[in-house]
C-alpha cells in the first residue's frame, strides 16, 4: 500500500513538472511569436522620408501659431510638392481686392499681361472660404469639432491645401500666381495666417463714383440690389472702413492700397508702385493691355457680385 501511495506521489509531481516544462515552452514560444510580429510591423512601417502631413499631426504648442508650427513640422517630415507650397510659398500669392465697383477686373487685366503673373477668372472662392471659417471658429461648431476629434490645425492644414489647389488650377502656370476677389480682404488676417507671403492689392474708390456705378449698372452688392445711390454710399462706407481696417493689421508689407482714379490717370507711375510692392520686374506689356488677347474671362465669372456684361469698350474687360 505505502509503495503504491508513492508511485501515485511520484507521477503527480513527474505530472507537474511536465505541465510546467511545458508552460515554459509554451511563454518561450509566445514570446518568439511576439518578436516576429513587431520585426514583421518595423519592415512594412514607412521610412520617415515617406511619412506625410497627412499621417502626422503636430498639434501646436500654447501661444504657438499655426505657421511656426507647420515650418517646424516640414523639417522633421517629408512632404509632397503641394504640401511644400502650402507651408514655404516660393513666391507670395498675390489677391486683388478691394471695394464693389473700384473696377478690380482692370487691375486684373493689368496684371494679367505682366509675364511672370496669371490671374485669370474670377472664382469667388476665397471670400466664400472665409466665411466658411468663421463658422468653424465660432464656440459652438468649435466646441462640436472637438468633439468629433477634428482641430482648428486640420480645419487649417485643410483650407491651406484646398485654396492652394485651385488657385494653382485656375489657369496655366506662372511665377506669381493672383487671384481676383473683391472681398477677400475682409479675411485678410486669416489669409495671411494661412499663407504667410500673401500681397492684398487693394483698390479704392471715391465712394460716390463707385456707388452711381453699382446702381448704374444693376449690380447686386453682397446679394442685395442697391435701390438708390443713397443706399449704395452708406453701405460702401461700411465696408471701406471694414477693409481699411483689414489692411491696416496687416501692414505695409502685405497690403496697398490703390486708388482707382490715380490708375486712370498716371497708369504708368501707379503700376510701377505696384509691381515693386508685389517684387516683380517691370514690363512695358502693362500699359497695352487693351493690345493683347488671349486671357479667358467668361462673361459669368462669380465674384462677390453678379456682373452684367455691357458693350466692349476701351478695356477688354469690363469691371465692378
Amino acid at each position: 500500500m505505502e509503495e503504491k501511495i508513492v508511485d501515485k506521489k511520484s507521477a503527480v509531481q513527474d505530472g507537474a513538472d511536465s505541465s510546467t516544462k511545458t508552460n515554459e515552452v509554451l511563454t518561450v514560444v509566445a514570446k518568439l511569436l511576439v518578436l516576429v510580429v513587431l520585426v514583421g510591423i518595423s519592415l512594412s512601417l514607412p521610412s520617415p522620408a515617406d511619412v506625410s502631413l497627412h499621417h502626422v499631426q503636430v498639434p501646436p504648442t500654447p501661444g504657438e501659431t499655426c505657421s511656426t508650427t507647420m515650418s517646424a513640422t516640414r523639417h522633421t517630415l517629408a512632404l509632397s510638392p503641394l504640401e511644400e507650397e502650402v507651408l514655404t510659398p516660393l513666391e507670395p500669392f498675390i489677391m486683388l481686392s478691394g471695394l464693389p465697383g473700384a473696377e478690380t477686373r482692370l487691375m486684373r487685366a493689368l496684371l494679367d499681361d505682366h509675364p511672370q503673373v496669371r490671374c485669370g477668372e474670377s472664382l469667388g472662392v476665397i471670400h466664400n472660404m472665409v466665411r466658411l471659417w468663421r463658422t468653424f471658429t465660432a464656440p459652438a461648431e468649435r466646441q462640436r469639432l472637438q468633439l468629433a476629434g477634428i482641430s482648428q490645425m486640420v480645419v487649417m492644414e485643410a483650407a491651406q491645401l484646398f485654396l492652394l489647389d485651385v488657385l494653382a488650377n485656375n489657369g496655366p502656370s506662372a511665377s506669381r500666381l493672383c487671384t481676383r476677389d473683391v472681398l477677400a480682404l475682409t479675411g485678410g488676417v486669416f489669409l495671411k495666417t494661412l499663407f504667410p507671403n500673401v500681397k492684398f492689392i487693394f483698390l479704392v474708390r471715391d465712394t460716390r463714383a463707385a456707388a452711381t456705378h453699382l446702381v448704374h449698372r444693376q449690380v447686386p452688392v453682397m446679394g442685395r440690389r442697391l435701390r438708390s445711390v443713397e443706399e449704395g454710399l452708406r453701405m460702401l462706407e461700411d465696408l471701406l472702413m471694414l477693409l481699411r481696417r483689414e489692411c491696416r493689421m496687416l501692414g505695409p508689407h502685405h497690403c496697398l492700397p490703390v486708388h482707382y482714379e490715380a490708375l486712370v490717370l498716371n497708369p504708368r507711375k501707379t503700376l510701377e508702385r505696384v509691381l515693386e510692392f508685389l517684387e516683380v520686374e517691370w514690363d512695358e506689356a502693362v500699359l497695352h493691355h487693351h493690345l493683347h488677347t488671349g486671357v479667358f474671362v467668361s462673361r459669368t465669372a462669380r465674384g462677390s457680385s453678379t456682373w452684367t456684361p455691357s458693350p466692349p469698350g476701351l478695356f477688354t474687360s469690363q469691371t465692378t
